[in-house]
């Protein structure tokens, strides 16, 4: 861990909850910290949690609730925030697109329900219907039983940050769905269950019917296989080489 900008990002993490603006070297340092494990942020990430959803900031508490997730932060911390959703709605609609990304948890499901029945309030309701979209995906494809199937679901329901007009990921790639983090990591699952099958999907990915410019589907390839495990990431690398080469050939 390099010292000196773990000093930085304690001092931004620090300055804003002394009343420093939250201005995107703060918000790049809130970031940061999710890649420090050991550091010690989770305190500060806490409280900065807790000063974002109150002081009007709810969009840019979900970059501290990531941080929360890579360091590991407890589940009992989301499920306490959801629960007391009517304290502090924007902690809880946060918590529980967090809480989204494993959808099978029985604690989880139990929350989820007993806070659906409580509130009618709209985003509340908006955060469960995502992450029940995530459990009802997950049963489904707990249910499947080919490589085939599976390799199908993976990429058909994979979601991320690339965005077609940027023709790249987004600069600020958290995305709020837990659908997202979650197909991110089955795609990473699948391909370490099997690599030579996760690396030919990708590669076969054809966005063309949406964008007539190949060099759209080549970069959506390239931000997908992102997630592929290495030695998936490794095969579908050689692939697309040999891909060129017999294309080049063909011309």
């Amino acid at each position: 861990m390099n010292e000196d900008r773990k000093k930085h990002v304690t001092h931004c993490l620090r300055g804003y909850l002394k009343g420093g603006p939250l201005d995107q070297e703060t918000r790049t340092a809130i970031s940061e910290a999710g890649s420090m494990a050991g550091a010690g942020f989770i305190p500060v990430l806490k409280n900065i949690a807790e000063k974002t959803t109150k002081d009007g900031y709810a969009k840019i508490a979900i970059d501290v609730f990531e941080s929360l997730w890579q360091l590991k932060q407890a589940r009992k911390y989301f499920l306490d925030n959801a629960k007391n959703h009517q304290r502090n709605k924007w902690l809880a609609y946060f918590s529980i697109l967090i809480l989204g990304r494993d959808p099978l948890n029985r604690d989880t499901q139990r929350v989820f329900r007993k806070i659906k029945a409580e509130t009618s309030d709209n985003q509340i309701q908006g955060s469960l219907a995502m992450a029940e979209r995530v459990c009802f995906l997950a049963a489904q494809y707990a249910d499947l039983s080919t490589l085939e199937q599976k390799c199908v679901f993976v990429i058909t329901h994979f979601r991320g940050g690339w965005s077609p007009i940027l023709c790249k990921e987004s600069s600020w790639p958290i995305n709020t769905d837990p659908l997202a983090a979650w197909s991110q990591q089955l795609l990473t699952r699948f391909s370490e269950e099997s690599p030579e099958q996760a690396a030919r999907a990708v590669l076969a990915i054809d966005r063309s019917d949406e964008f007539k410019d190949p060099l759209y589907t080549r970069s959506y390839r390239a931000y997908v296989a992102r997630f592929l495990c290495k030695i998936a990431r490794r095969r579908y690398l050689k692939l697309e080489r040999a891909a060129k080469k017999a294309w080049e050939a063909g011309k």
